[in-house]
């Protein structure tokens, strides 16, 4: 897959130049990841649908030892992740599906996707990628999944900061010039978690734009 190339050149500037309130959001993101890290002892960290390397760029520095794995299905976007984090020597960025990430069994402590990946998604597929993350992580490691908030009028100023046109939005969906995003709830998004088989589930703000669910596996 590839995103065409004014739609990537949106994307980029949204990241690098964020509205205010993603720019708190960016914030309070690499914050409680940083944190989370720390407060697991987490050595071997994935990203799923790791874009242009945003988030790992601003976290793997913090942790030199740890090893750090990105990996998207666009090869623009892995293209920009790898040289945003060329400096990096600590981080390992990939092409491949978030569904089969041919990672061994168990092999990961932490696992997280930002940005709406879970929203990306059709929800058809989203067992696929629950199930590949509980795959891939051993046991009692962290799932992580950070998604938009239900605030539809930043969404709309959001979208048409990046050059999206929005044909319909509700609670559920917005149907955009790029594609349909999903919309969960966090009660949704729990259960989702508790129904493939994570544990201790807890439920968090990240800054104004987004909220967060993480579990450990059985």
């Amino acid at each position: 897959m590839e995103t065409d190339k004014e739609y990537f050149k949106e994307y980029l500037r949204a990241i690098d130049n964020p509205l205010p309130e993603m720019e708190g959001t960016f914030k309070q993101e690499g914050e409680f990841i940083t944190k989370l890290i720390k407060s697991s002892g987490a050595k071997k960290i994935v990203e799923f649908g790791c874009g242009a390397g945003r988030t790992l760029q601003n976290i793997a520095g913090n942790y030199p030892k740890n090893t750090f794995y990105g990996i998207d299905y666009d090869s623009k976007m892995v293209l920009e992740a790898l040289r945003r984090t060329a400096n990096l020597p600590n981080v390992n960025i990939k092409y491949g599906d978030i569904a089969d990430t041919k990672f061994p069994n168990g092999f990961m402590d932490m696992c997280f996707s930002t940005y709406n990946l879970v929203g990306d998604i059709p929800p058809r597929n989203l067992s696929d990628l629950m199930e590949e993350k509980r795959r891939i992580l051993k046991q009692g490691g962290i799932a992580l999944a950070i998604t938009w908030k239900k605030d539809l009028g930043f969404l709309r100023k959001y979208y048409e900061s990046i050059g999206i046109s929005i044909s319909k939005i509700n609670n559920n969906v917005t149907e955009t010039s790029h594609g349909s995003f999903y919309r969960f709830s966090p009660d949704k998004l729990e259960k989702f978690f508790l129904s493939h088989g994570f544990i201790s589930i807890e439920r968090f703000d990240v800054g104004p734009a987004w909220y967060g669910v993480q579990g450990i596996k059985l």
